[in-house]
């Protein structure tokens, strides 16, 4: 007799999210250097807002691989499976 494990795993509505902030928070940090660049070098920088949202999507970011882990659910079913052959050939199922 042996032993038949099958796995799989789905994403909660929590994992979801966090998938969404692990890819699109890069995205936002990349709009905030763009903005941030343009300010600095415009006549008068105001370097406040680019700088919080490079700073909130940053954040964004590393809370979104959290998610990612923390929100998932896993299900794992075993089954048995009778095994034909000799008793020393492994045997097959």
């Amino acid at each position: 007799m042996r032993y038949v494990i099958e796995s799989s795993q789905k994403f909660t509505k929590t994992g979801s999210l966090g998938a969404w902030l692990f890819v699109c928070a890069p995205i936002l940090v990349a709009i905030g250097l763009v903005w941030l660049s343009k300010e600095q070098r415009s006549y008068s920088p105001d370097p406040a807002v680019p700088a919080l949202v490079i700073g909130v999507a940053s954040i964004g970011f590393l809370l979104g691989a959290v998610l990612i882990v923390v929100g998932r659910t896993q299900t794992h079913t075993v089954s048995t499976v009778e095994v034909h052959g000799s008793k020393g050939s492994g045997g097959q199922i």
